[in-house]
């Protein structure tokens, strides 16, 4: 049997990701980044990533609303199992929505999703800057 060599960051406790593609790995990192960070800035990522503005219009949305979610199920104390059952989805969907998998995710699921958990979403329409 012979033995894949490990790096020297491997030792460390680093592991380089798997991204299945690089928007998605995008995605994720920017999600992970926003959840750590509650800034106004965040707000115009998407802006800088997606050139068609409807899209950005789009992942905004949608990552305001995982961020909730995830945020929501955090707070509660909730498994991925529990949260899955109160919001009727599936446990691998709950752990697509916190590792920020906003490819795997539309705005009616998440709505749904956000509804189920008893919380309230509201819009805001204004016009563009």
């Amino acid at each position: 049997m012979s033995r894949v060599p490990r790096s020297r960051f491997s030792d460390l406790g680093y592991h380089k990701p798997r991204l299945e593609n690089s928007l998605s790995g995008l995605c994720e990192i920017l999600y992970t980044s926003a959840m750590n960070r509650t800034s106004k800035a965040n707000e115009n990522v998407w802006d800088a990533i997606e050139p068609d503005p409807v899209e950005a219009e789009n992942l905004k949305l949608r990552s305001s609303l995982m961020l909730a979610l995830t945020r929501h199920i955090k707070s509660e104390g909730l498994t991925q199992a529990q949260a899955a059952h109160l919001l009727g989805v599936t446990q691998p969907r709950i752990s697509n929505l916190v590792h920020g998998k906003i490819d795997l995710f539309g705005l009616d699921l998440l709505v749904k999703m956000t509804a189920a958990a008893g919380l309230r979403v509201t819009l805001r329409v204004k016009k563009a800057a």
